[in-house]
């Protein structure tokens, strides 16, 4: 007898769900019921309020949510999205729901919290998740200032994600029911003074606020915290800030034994030579000094003074991030972490080439490092391939990115086949061969068009078309053009390189190509490719042109289908 999805075991159908994304496993859930009964606990697992507020029944919906324990007794991730008052008491009940299945059942329900709404967090939807004894993980990329205050009774937290800056406006619709509190009644005299409306809390105010309540809530949880992500847009003092909330609260010198993965920073610089935006070292080796287990360590932005390593070798740590500008030298910072730690793997992104030198000139422990990140802000040369794969001979994952190329792609693999003959995976942007035409009108069966060259500026466009529908057909025209080429050249690297599997080629700013390589039992090589292409939105966004042929321009900015 034949087997059908329907005879299968849950656990079977799950093992199969597992593989699949979850737009699929909707799919496969609308089989039969007693498959979509099965795969509940995937289908389930994450619950998201909010998205279209203004949809009729919205809120409706949600208190039929309510009323479903089956279904709600799968949930572990929630997201708030955007919401409206009128759906707050329906995602209260859902939540208590949740707490009523918990008691009844001795299973545990939500565990972690995702805000990615325009307000802050409504106080009476915190109380609610605060009442949910397995909350652990917390995440505030917007509004974490004005939010964190109503979630103050968590004290067992293992994952705190918040930036510290918002720069998402604030929907005033909800202002009554999720109020932004954090300095407020100077806000509210300088309104009254000066007449104007309320502009919200400024940077200082909220980072301030922030890190009061943060510093109470890491405090509880220090021995449970196992994930802690912190940035800012703009303000580089919040760490400094932080560690002297720890101080106010009695508990300096406080370590976290239990974490292990820590990002820091802030997104961007404004001012990498006079710290500006950057997260100065003053509290740079004292903040160091708390994570004694760390393993992962991600560092935005950090200074440009270079910034200070551990004071002590951070034993634990595998992974290692620099997200840094070229002018700043992280050669002894990389260098200092390295030393004592097991690292294998190292991402450098925005480093200028000469520093690469001093960093893998005899670094500690190199042997151990298998997977290498480098973001190159400089025309980039083989030379420091050289010295890399002298010294960090075990290399078998490689990401190679440059703001321009003064070497040939034949020149980078003849250093990666003999340098690194275990790799299992490669990514890099070089462009591999430049137009032979600069202007470009048909395809040249070696290379991809790009908006860098004039072709892309200056477009004939016919009637019912677009712009981005024009440029878009005619990079896949070039990909389907130079297929035959880049069959050979990665068949050929994939057999030079018997361990690799993955390469992911950046072709230009708008082609990602990848290539999987897969050996049969007699020695044969399989492989399969995707090219993805993104060009500045859907062209389905764009009008189309209706009046005859238009000669146009491409602005450098976002492009106009107006004519």
């Amino acid at each position: 007898m034949a087997t059908t999805f329907a005879s299968l075991n849950e656990d079977v159908l799950r093992s199969i769900a597992d593989h699949l994304d979850l737009d699929e496993v909707r799919s496969l859930g609308r089989v039969s019921q007693g498959i979509r009964e099965s795969l509940a606990p995937l289908l389930w697992r994450e619950v998201t309020f909010g998205g279209n507020p203004r949809k009729p029944g919205h809120a409706a919906a949600i208190w039929t949510l309510s009323t479903k324990p089956h279904i709600l007794k799968h949930a572990r991730n929630v997201y708030l999205g955007r919401t409206y008052p009128d759906a707050i008491p329906a995602i209260v009940a859902c939540i208590q729901a949740s707490l009523r299945i918990q008691s009844d059942r001795s299973m545990n329900t939500i565990t972690n919290f995702y805000h990615v709404g325009s307000s802050p967090v409504p106080p009476v939807i915190a109380d609610a998740l605060c009442n949910v004894p397995t909350l652990s993980a917390l995440s505030f990329p917007v509004f974490g200032a004005e939010s964190l205050a109503s979630f103050a009774s968590c004290h067992s937290l293992t994952s705190i994600e918040i930036n510290c800056s918002r720069f998402m406006s604030l929907d005033t619709d909800m202002l009554p029911h999720a109020p932004v509190t954090v300095a407020r009644e100077r806000r509210i005299q300088e309104a009254q003074d000066e007449g104007h409306e309320d502009e919200g809390p400024t940077i200082d105010e909220n980072v301030d606020a922030l890190v009061d309540v943060l510093s109470e809530i890491m405090i509880a949880s220090k021995s449970t915290l196992r994930v802690l992500h912190l940035e800012s847009w703009e303000s580089g003092d919040w760490l400094d800030k932080l560690l002297r909330a720890f101080d106010r609260r009695g508990a300096a010198g406080i370590e976290f034994p239990s974490l292990t993965e820590a990002r820091i920073g802030t997104t961007k610089s404004v001012s990498v030579t006079q710290g500006g935006g950057a997260i100065g070292t003053s509290a740079f080796p004292r903040w160091l000094a708390s994570v004694p287990a760390v393993k992962f360590l991600l560092l935005s932005h950090v200074d440009a003074s270079p910034p200070s390593g551990p004071p002590k070798p951070l034993t634990h740590l595998k992974t290692l991030i620099f997200v840094v500008e070229p002018v700043c030298d992280v050669t002894e910072a990389t260098r200092s972490f390295w030393r004592g730690s097991v690292l294998d793997d190292l991402r450098l992104d925005g480093v200028h080439l000469n520093h690469l030198y001093p960093i893998f000139t005899t670094p500690p422990n190199a042997a151990a490092l298998s997977k290498l990140f480098l973001r190159v802000h400089s025309p980039f040369i083989t030379d420091p391939l050289k010295r890399i794969f002298k010294v960090c001979v075990n290399i078998s994952e490689l990401s190679l990115f440059a703001t321009g190329w003064c070497c040939e792609m034949s020149d980078i693999l003849k250093e990666v086949v003999s340098g690194a003959p275990n790799l299992t995976f490669l990514e890099c942007d070089h462009p591999w061969e430049k137009p032979r035409n600069q202007s470009f009108p048909t395809p040249d069966g070696r290379s991809i068009r790009t908006d860098k060259f004039p072709d892309f500026k200056i477009l004939s466009v016919g009637p019912g078309q677009s712009i981005a529908s024009v440029i878009l057909s005619r990079i896949h025209e070039d990909i389907a053009a130079v297929k035959p080429v880049y069959v050979q050249r990665f068949t050929d690297l994939a057999r030079r390189l018997p361990r690799l599997k993955t390469v992911i080629w950046k072709a230009t700013i708008e082609v990602t190509w990848t290539w999987t390589f897969t050996r049969t039992e007699n020695g044969g090589l399989k492989f399969r490719q995707k090219p993805v292409v993104t060009f500045r939105g859907d062209p389905s966004e764009h009008r189309p042109l209706q009046d005859g042929v238009v000669l146009m321009r491409i602005p450098r900015g976002d492009q106009d289908d107006d004519g």
